[in-house]
Parts: structure tokens; sequence; C-alpha cells
């Protein structure tokens, strides 16, 4: 591992290990609601956004971050390293794939979040290189139109859904009142076409929702 990487790897531990028990702010561009992400597990939800506000904080859209950071920020719990290896590569998979689209008035863009991905398991570290698009979305200094919420309660939600419902309902901050289709739902949340049928999306998508958002948002 190269002295200056290490030097970034060490500088960040010893930062997170000072604000362990304050916040871990996130703030992103609310085009990032836009595109589902649905197709990533819990754990590959947490994963993402530890590697935003790493970038974030780094302002640079390379990174080299330990395994142990990782873990830390996404409270990742399982011990089995292969489990890990499948959970971090499967997440910069989906990424690789994934058709990031931003439509305004006068552009349509479309781009891949990320260009490549390291997992170095000698050096217990992932080397990652982001659009610099991806590093704008993930920018500290936005005025207007962001979702903004503490990283260690998205980490602290269980289900998937919940996760992905809660930073859609962040992004709303300051609203009474927020209206999705339900065609909206299942693209946002990535609900599958087995589980759209009434009953199931009601068991294994809302109810996860009510039972775990309802700390974070008065009377929902």
């Amino acid at each position: 591992l190269a002295s200056s990487a290490a030097s970034d790897v060490y500088k960040r531990q010893l930062y997170f290990k000072e604000n362990k028990m304050g916040k871990q702010d996130i703030k992103y561009h609310n085009d990032m609601n836009l595109v589902s992400i649905g197709a990533l597990n819990s754990s590959q939800i947490d994963i993402l956004f530890s590697i935003g506000l790493t970038m974030a904080k780094d302002c640079s859209n390379k990174a080299i971050i330990s395994f142990d950071e990782i873990k830390e920020l996404s409270n990742y719990s399982t011990k089995d390293i292969k489990i890990f290896y499948k959970d971090l590569e499967g997440l910069f998979k989906k990424m690789l794939d994934l058709d990031f689209r931003i439509e305004t008035e006068t552009n349509i863009k479309r781009m891949n979040l990320f260009q490549y991905y390291d997992i170095q398991k000698d050096n217990g570290v992932v080397e990652i290189k982001a659009n610099e698009i991806f590093l704008k979305l993930f920018d500290n200094m936005l005025r207007g139109n962001f979702t903004l919420f503490d990283l260690k309660d998205l980490v602290s939600l269980k289900s998937g859904y919940s996760k992905l419902m809660f930073k859609l309902l962040k992004g709303w901050n300051g609203k009474k009142k927020v209206n999705y289709t339900l065609e909206e739902l299942y693209y946002l949340l990535g609900v599958p076409k087995s589980t759209q049928s009434i009953g199931n999306f009601s068991n294994k998508v809302m109810k996860p929702i009510k039972e775990e958002l309802p700390k974070y948002f008065n009377k929902l």
C-alpha cells in the first residue's frame, strides 16, 4: 500500500474514531434519489453510502478504503470474509451496470457512477475510482435540493426497503405530505414482480417500513 494512500486511510480512521459518538452526516443531491438502487441488498446499501461519505470527506473521486473502515462505517456485522468480498463485488458490479440518468429542462445526461474497483485481499483495502459526477452528487457544499441524514441512522435499519424509503423521505424533509404512485415505489424501492401483489407488498415492503421509520418521521 503506497505511503500516501496509507496516510489517507489512517487519517480517515482517526477522524471517524474521534467522531464515533457524533453525527456522520451524509449529504447528496436529490438526483441520487431518482435512480433505483433497489437491486442492492441491505449491506450493500450501507456500504455504498459509506463510500460516498468517505469520498466526500476526501474531496476526491478516487479512494483507497480499508476493509475495517467500510465495516465500521456501514455497521457490517458478518464475520465471514468471503461473504464480505461477495457483498463488495456484488455492489460494484451492480453499480458498474447501473445506468444513471439525469434529465433537466435543458439536458439529459447518462453515465455510470463507478469506473473501476480493485478489491485487494492481501492489503485489506479496496481501491475505487468513481465518475466525477459521483463526487459532485456527494458535495458537502450543496445548497438547496439535497438530502441530508446521519449515516448511523441509515445503517441501524434492518430492512433494505426501510433504508431506501428512509433516504427518499429525507429528501423531502420539511414537507408534511409526500405522494408516490405504486409504480414509482416499485421502481425506486426495486420491488420485484413477485412482490408486487397487494399482500406481498404489504407484508414484505410496507410492514418493515412502518415498523422501523416512525422513529425518524412523525405521523408516518
